[in-house]
């Protein structure tokens, strides 16, 4: 007896399955074809009814037929998970925070998230996802799956996310991430299938972080020149590389910033806070300037000339620069005071009336010491009384006040010299002598008046 199957199954060009002619075992002849998930418009089945032709020896009269039901178990299959590679590698904004929210769900708005592609044959399992490679700094994390196989934290999307706990996403650091992803089936950890994820970060422009001493107190002298250094110059730093690290140094110039009489400037490229106009601690300007400096991050260019976002928060420090006081020379309201009267006949001691020709302020200065100036406030002199020989052990002068008084008791109107001179040297505390003259003196002309 010989066996064979009817007609080829269920019309296909390729049988699935065939007999042994003479044994009439039925055998599977294309696995492909059997899926027990896959739907019968494409071919599949759960049975299959196999008729099946037994022909004696007799021939055709001795045929018989049967109906075979062959029924497709099913068998739990390995998931699937598709590679991101070069071609469609996922981009990720440098500094993103985490994607998730502090319930563990994905935060819609603002989380970064990208889909993985993920497929079980197995209609009633879910797999779950694992990295298992490339992932050491915990940077990222995979959703899809609930508890403790997984962890679902958007709907039913199989997902790469961005951790939580604040992880570090820098381009300078690591630019490239590769990571191995497993989709492990959710019945049998056995089966399971790799990925390999790409996911590259894309670089932002950051501002620039200016160095703790940057911002230390800087003092100057009052009497440097335009163009000096004003102690050590400030420094930012910036991790970008190439035109979006370089940094531009600028001083703020609002009315608040501190820079009053714009008598400072900064050298825009090495940092350096330089002298720009004259400086008076104890005079007309101030003895201490608090300066904004800026810190611009700009691709190329001047500070001036450096377009900066809107969005974009310049970094700036306060810096306390004290102008330190010098000893500056006295000077006297005049170098020539003329007509200073002396009554004849005065006793050796009387002190002299600060009165001279041509005087305004015979109200409010009783001495020499009165016709004084200096910046200098808390500034004390000392007077020195030189008489030209005429003069001479005449007239002295009190060396902490300046009073002038008679020394002598010759002093007669009627006598033929009647006008003496002597000369006044006034040195202050710090050893500087008037700028009148070289000599640092002030002439003083007595004239004896007659009773």
């Amino acid at each position: 007896m010989c066996f064979y199957i009817a007609c080829p199954d269920w019309s296909s060009a390729t049988p699935t399955f065939e007999i042994g002619a003479c044994s009439g075992e039925i055998t599977l002849k294309d696995n492909v074809q059997l899926d027990f998930e896959g739907a019968a418009s494409a071919g599949f089945h759960k049975t299959y009814q196999v008729a099946v032709n037994a022909v004696g020896t007799c021939g055709a009269a001795c045929t018989t037929s049967i109906t075979q039901p062959i029924t497709v178990t099913n068998s739990n299959e390995a998931p699937t998970i598709d590679d991101v590679l070069y071609a469609s590698v996922f981009l990720l904004p440098e500094n993103s925070p985490s994607s998730l929210l502090s319930n563990g769900l994905l935060d819609a708005t603002n989380g970064w998230s990208r889909p993985l592609v993920v497929h079980d044959p197995d209609a009633s399992q879910r797999p779950y996802l694992s990295i298992v490679a490339g992932n050491s700094d915990q940077i990222f994390r995979t959703c899809g799956n609930d508890p403790p196989n997984g962890v679902r934290c958007s709907g039913t999307d199989f997902l790469i996310v961005v951790n939580d706990g604040s992880p570090e996403i820098d381009y300078e650091t690591n630019a490239n991430h590769e990571l191995l992803i497993r989709a492990f089936d959710s019945d049998d950890a056995d089966l399971y299938d790799d990925a390999q994820i790409y996911i590259d970060v894309t670089d932002l422009n950051e501002s620039p972080v200016f160095s703790t001493i940057s911002s230390i107190d800087r003092d100057i002298s009052e009497d440097a020149s335009v163009g000096d250094s004003v102690g050590i110059a400030v420094f930012a730093s910036d991790v970008d590389g190439g035109d979006k690290g370089k940094v531009r140094y600028a001083l703020c110039t609002s009315a608040t910033c501190g820079n009053d009489g714009n008598v400072f400037s900064i050298d825009d490229t090495s940092g350096h806070i330089k002298v720009f106009g004259a400086l008076d601690a104890d005079g007309s300007k101030r003895s201490t300037y608090t300066l904004v400096v800026e810190a611009i991050d700009c691709e190329g260019g001047t500070a001036a000339g450096c377009v900066i976002p809107p969005s974009r928060v310049t970094p700036s420090i306060s810096v306390l620069v004290t102008v330190l006081d010098e000893n500056e020379a006295p000077t006297a309201r005049r170098g020539v005071y003329n007509k200073i009267p002396v009554a004849e006949n005065s006793p050796i001691g009387t002190v002299i009336p600060w009165i001279y020709e041509g005087q305004t302020n015979a109200a409010t200065v009783t001495s020499l010491s009165g016709e004084i100036l200096d910046e200098d406030a808390s500034e004390s002199f000392t007077f020195l009384l030189t008489p030209t020989r005429p003069a001479k052990n005449k007239f002295a002068i009190t060396s902490n006040t300046g009073i002038l008084s008679v020394a002598s008791d010759q002093l007669n109107h009627d006598m033929p010299t009647k006008e003496f001179r002597v000369h006044v040297k006034v040195i202050d505390s710090g050893g500087l002598q008037l700028t009148n003259n070289a000599e640092g003196k002030v002439e003083l002309n007595f004239y004896i008046t007659g009773k």
